[in-house]
């Protein structure tokens, strides 16, 4: 409540009671509550004497009716209001209340506006209420146990906070509503306790730091995290291992492509060539894949190595080129039997396993080892005869030549000595080589009939016709 004073007021009253006071006029030597300035509805200081009785209080001033209205704060009746006779003075005063002595102990209290040009406190300031000030230099530290708040809603003031760097400082830009760091001021945060929006930030520093790839956008910088460029490029990758699916639009390798598992692809160029070819007609390369029996007929194509290059030709071609050309000493035809042509040495050997080996013409040997029997159903020539065994002849042995037998021949039937076509059958027996060359022939006669010579069956010597005459002659 805010008191008002005036200066030189004083009035009488014709008042009786404890009541508000109908102000008269102005006392001798005095000046009336409005000439000193007192106004309708201001709070005054007042003092009413009547006689020996007074009363102090403060009271509102009306204007019109020039009442005033009484509250005690101290009197000669216990404090209380008067009793007015109708003969008392009231005039405007000031209380002790109201004055404030500077004995360096004191306090000034005051329930109304204190109003100084400049005011210099150099102990502590306590403002219960709201300080409203229209600049502010503090040289030492402030505390506020409440809120600070600058400015209201919808209406904003900048506030600039400013660090013992040249130019660092934070700004609240109300005109952006902003909050700014400027120069060399940073922001500190532990880690954990950043949330931007509702969002907690759970990355550490380090791991922010990840993320700062200087000027390398879209190339690969070391323990950093990977940013694209302005084309969603990047580059300068080295290893990357996927244990998912990789799913690109195009796929550009300028290097080798090591595949451990299978590579699936719907098309493929090779060197700039498109591969035509399907998975299952390359898989007919595969050595494992399992005979077909689809005939081979006139224009089939076949896949060739011309002089380290792989190109396509035809059977017909093939066919032609083998038809002219010797492989291993002769010619070979494409298809059916082998009716041309000759094997000779170049050709290696020859092993056809149980199967056997059927000609109409002559085979000619250099020499030929027989483990197992040999069956000839027509005449066999021989220069030259070798036998290490047993011969078993089951039809006639015919030798145009001279057959020389180094053991004794054993016949489990008769021996024939045939004729020539112009001489008679005869046998030769040479005596021992020790004594010489002669020899005794035994000749068949020529005869009319068969003639049988029986052998003796004792033991001695044969006799010639010669001799037998001379037995005889001997004997008379």
């Amino acid at each position: 409540m805010a008191i008002s004073l005036g200066n030189r007021a004083k009035m009488s009253t014709s008042t009786t009671g404890t009541g508000t006071i109908t102000l008269g006029s102005a006392a001798t030597g005095y000046q009336t509550f409005a000439n000193a300035g007192i106004t309708n509805g201001q709070t005054i200081r007042y003092a009413i004497e009547d006689g020996t009785n007074f009363e102090i209080g403060s009271g509102t001033y009306t204007s019109s009716g020039t009442t005033l209205t009484r509250s005690v704060t101290e009197s000669s009746n216990s404090d209380s209001a008067i009793s007015l006779s109708g003969t008392a003075v009231v005039f405007v005063t000031a209380t002790v209340a109201d004055l404030f002595i500077n004995d360096g102990a004191s306090s000034l209290t005051t329930t109304g506006v204190g109003t100084f040009a400049s005011l210099d406190i150099s102990g502590n300031i306590d403002v219960d209420g709201t300080t409203n000030l229209d600049a502010v230099d503090i040289d030492g530290a402030v505390q506020l146990d409440s809120t600070l708040t600058v400015g209201v809603n919808d209406q904003g003031y900048d506030v600039k906070l400013f660090g013992d760097t040249a130019s660092a400082f934070m700004l609240w830009d109300t005109s952006a509503d902003d909050l700014i760091l400027s120069g060399a001021a940073g922001l500190i945060v532990p880690d954990g306790q950043l949330t931007l929006g509702s969002t907690a930030l759970t990355s550490t520093a380090a791991e922010l730091n990840y993320n700062d790839t200087g000027a390398a956008v879209g190339t690969v910088v070391a323990s950093k995290t990977v940013t694209v460029d302005a084309n969603k490029d990047v580059a300068s990758f080295r290893n990357i291992t996927l244990t998912g699916e990789l799913d690109a639009g195009s796929l550009d390798i300028s290097g080798d492509a090591d595949i451990d598992g299978t590579l699936e692809t719907d098309a493929l160029s090779l060197n700039g060539t498109a591969v035509t070819t399907t998975g299952a007609e390359i898989n007919l390369i595969d050595g494992g894949t399992s005979r077909g029996t689809t005939a081979v007929a006139s224009g089939d194509g076949l896949l060739v190595n011309d002089a380290g290059t792989m190109r396509m030709t035809n059977v017909d071609t093939v066919s032609t080129y083998f038809s002219s050309h010797s492989v291993g000493g002769g010619n070979i035809v494409t298809v059916g039997a082998l009716n041309s042509g000759s094997i000779t040495s170049g050709f290696g050997a020859i092993d056809n396993g149980s199967s056997a080996i059927t000609t109409t013409g002559v085979g000619s040997f250099g020499s030929l080892d027989i483990s197992g029997a040999i069956d000839v159903d027509g005449t066999t020539n021989l220069d030259v005869v070798d036998i290490d065994g047993a011969v078993d002849m089951a039809s006639t042995l015919l030798v145009t030549g001279v057959a020389t037998l180094t053991a004794k021949p054993i016949a489990n039937a008769g021996i024939s000595v045939k004729n020539g076509a112009t001489g008679a059958g005869f046998v030769e027996f040479f005596e021992d080589t020790d004594n010489g060359t002669n020899k005794v022939t035994l000749i068949g006669p020529a005869s009319t009939a068969d003639v049988t010579l029986t052998l003796p069956s004792a033991t001695g010597i044969v006799a010639t016709t010669d001799d037998a005459t001379a037995l005889a002659i001997a004997l008379g």
